[in-house]
């Protein structure tokens, strides 16, 4: 909480209403389970609302979810139990109840999912609001233009079901930061960052041949001016671009002498198979894209 309190600059005296426990002396056990069956622990419910109505708690939040039961995290009826305890807790108190629960080991091909909860589905299934937590993926990393070395650093905050709210536009990110303490030591906290994915910039050549692609195969060959209208109907030009020529957006016909009754034709590089464009001039000479397109 210092850390926390150091990072964002919040007073002390805010943090005053803020009560933790770490359980350790009183454990909180809501329910319990053998081979008899389910045992709802009902001194421990009534402890806990008699404590959250004492101190006017609005908020009360359990972590780890694990920690306050003791039956069999994959059985659906015994975890939809220990959820109607918390609901008791809820009715009572009037009080909002969140619940730190672990997910399935990360795959590290995205952001978790609601459906990534360890265990049984019930207790997702009776929450009003789910987040997820995720450590950024080496895709995300890239997109963004983190490094591999700063992308452990950053955690993502999904909103993954809301069910009194419309759906979340974009993920939250945060940043592990090290907040140092007068006692010397440090300790981590998060703080919160706007990330961007990075604006990748396509050349003229990216831009022309992926219109092409859509209108010829390997060994097609094609006039220039029949492919003018179709790629200029397609968007293939930028603006300062009409259509009379799809090659003046590059601004290089007139050096490279292409007239419109040359013919461009589309082979592959054989180490890629990389489709490949070439003109074939009337001036006897066969241009590939990277002289006229650059």
């Amino acid at each position: 909480m210092k850390a926390l309190s150091a990072a964002h600059g919040i007073p002390a005296n805010a943090l005053e209403n803020i009560r933790i426990t770490s359980g350790r002396d009183a454990p909180l056990v809501l329910a319990s389970g053998d081979s008899k069956g389910i045992i709802v622990n009902q001194p421990a419910i009534d402890q806990a609302i008699e404590h959250i109505r004492e101190h006017d708690i609005q908020v009360f939040i359990a972590d780890p979810f694990v920690r306050t039961h003791a039956v069999q995290e994959n059985d659906n009826v015994q975890i939809d139990k220990v959820v109607w305890c918390f609901q008791q807790i809820i009715d009572k108190t009037n009080c909002a109840v969140g619940i730190v629960h672990h997910t399935r080991k990360p795959t590290g091909k995205g952001a978790a999912s609601m459906h990534d909860a360890r265990g049984a589905s019930a207790l997702v299934n009776a929450a009003r609001v789910s987040h997820t937590l995720s450590t950024m993926t080496e895709k995300e990393a890239k997109d963004i233009g983190i490094s591999e070395a700063e992308r452990p650093w950053y955690i993502r905050l999904d909103t993954v079901k809301a069910n009194l709210n419309p759906p979340a536009e974009h993920a939250d990110w945060f940043k592990k930061i090290n907040v140092a303490l007068p006692s010397g030591d440090e300790v981590g906290t998060l703080e919160r960052v706007e990330l961007k994915r990075k604006v990748e910039t396509r050349s003229d050549v990216d831009i022309i041949c992926e219109s092409l692609d859509d209108q010829m195969n390997v060994g097609d060959e094609r006039p220039i001016h029949e492919l003018r209208q179709q790629l200029f109907d397609k968007g293939a030009y930028r603006t300062n671009t009409d259509k009379n020529g799809w090659i003046r957006k590059c601004h290089k016909e007139m050096q490279h002498g292409i007239e419109w009754g040359d013919k461009i034709f589309k082979t592959t590089y054989h180490e890629k198979r990389k489709p490949r464009y070439l003109i074939e001039c009337t001036e006897n000479q066969v241009k590939d894209e990277s002289d006229f397109f650059e």
